[in-house]
């Protein structure tokens, strides 16, 4: 207890000698010692990096460059995890605050009132003789569109002369968009790439902070629960990335159990969830592909009389990639040929329903309508530059909403 008292009293900012720190920013090391900050579980190398970087005589400004949800924010706050650590120990007396970009835009609509702001911020964290290090989140709004040029060239500045020690953290997109255009900024930031983690590497996050996930609602994920998100999560909604998505559904499913008196959340809860947000029906999540696979060719013939040997080989192939022996390819590319009338898109409803549940998992496009060379934009999109090219085509942005079914 003496030691954390200690620490605590050199992590502490004085408020009259650092008002600006004090106003805008949040002592997170201070924070971290007081236990109110969770360590990134499965970050070691990134923060490793980070401190490595930090510790450079030159482009000691890390930055961490990954896919919104893969854990940015809470890799830079697991740095004053670190610190802290190192505080008690009394091997760093680094103190890392957190001031994000909107808190240092926010009352500057003056011209030149940021870049006097970032000025007063750059001769307090000076005075601290390197003690204090800044963590800020979406970097990139300080220097990209429509920041203040003069703000922006004060801020390079204090990055060449080494004045203003931070971290930053950005989206992909927005690094190639804004920081590796400037070669002079570029050489000031280092960047420091976060992947997306592993399925192990996710399973040990969720166990490590399903415990006051749980305790938040008064709920308990069993092993099953905490597996099942990462699966159903990673299969039927690839618009977001890990653990982000993962933690997101088991946070629904849990406030669902609490909501309905129980004190465990369930699969069938869970699979109410990605259900939801997939557009997928519950009974597709908790079947098994076992029982269903065995059984195509009687779910077939209940929708489409005659047919057997064509049926017989489309649930061959189903069969077969349902195995694991398939590629990055679809699940299946069948070609129906027949006249009018004989039941090809019967058929296709037949395959929506046995795979998905729903005959209407299916995007029917006749491509009559695409004649012309010039249509294929309705398809994919119009390049960029064009009229409409942010909108997606009709065939992208049909499978993007929903990846899991029968075009």
């Amino acid at each position: 207890r003496a030691a954390v008292a200690g620490a605590e009293e050199r992590a502490t900012l004085d408020a009259q000698a650092f008002p600006l720190l004090s106003t805008l920013g949040r002592n997170l090391t201070l924070a971290a010692l007081r236990g109110e900050v969770p360590a990134a579980l499965g970050r070691e190398a990134e923060i490793e990096r980070c401190l490595d970087v930090l510790a450079k005589r030159h482009a000691n400004n890390p930055v961490l460059v990954g896919l919104p949800g893969v854990g940015k924010t809470t890799t830079l706050r697991g740095l004053a995890v670190v610190a802290a650590a190192s505080v008690v120990g009394s091997l760093d007396d680094r103190i890392f605050v957190e001031v994000t970009a909107a808190e240092l835009l926010a009352g500057t609509g003056l011209r030149g009132a940021l870049a006097e702001r970032l000025r007063d911020l750059r001769r307090e964290v000076a005075s601290a003789e390197g003690k204090v290090v800044l963590l800020i989140d979406d970097i990139h709004q300080l220097f990209g569109d429509g920041a203040d040029p003069e703000a922006a060239g004060e801020l390079r500045l204090a990055l060449a002369r080494g004045e203003l020690p931070c971290v930053g953290a950005c989206g992909i997109d927005d690094f190639r968009r804004v920081i590796e255009p400037d070669a002079a900024l570029g050489r000031r930031l280092t960047a420091i790439p976060l992947d997306e983690p592993g399925r192990t590497e996710v399973l040990a996050i969720l166990r490590g902070v399903c415990g006051e996930l749980g305790g938040h609602h008064g709920v308990t994920y069993p092993d099953e629960v905490l597996a099942a998100s990462v699966d159903w999560t990673v299969r039927y909604l690839p618009g977001r990335a890990l653990p982000d998505k993962a933690l997101a559904v088991l946070d629904l499913a849990g406030a669902r159990a609490r909501r309905r008196g129980q004190r465990e959340a369930s699969l069938e809860q869970l699979a109410e969830v990605v259900s939801n947000a997939a557009s997928i029906p519950t009974e597709r999540l908790l079947a098994t592909d076992a029982e269903r696979m065995l059984g195509l060719e009687q779910l077939f013939a209940e929708m489409v009389v005659g047919h057997a040997p064509p049926l017989a080989r489309i649930a061959r192939m189903l069969r077969r990639n349902a195995a694991g022996l398939r590629g990055r390819r679809p699940i299946g590319t069948f070609l129906l040929l027949g006249p009018t009338g004989v039941g090809k898109t019967e058929t296709a409803k037949a395959i929506a329903r046995a795979l998905f549940h729903s005959p209407d998992a299916m995007t029917r496009l006749d491509l009559a309508e695409f004649a012309e060379p010039h249509a294929v934009a309705r398809l994919v999109g119009a390049p960029p530059g064009y009229l409409g090219h942010e909108a997606g085509g009709q065939l992208t942005e049909a499978v993007r909403r929903r990846p899991y079914q029968v075009v």
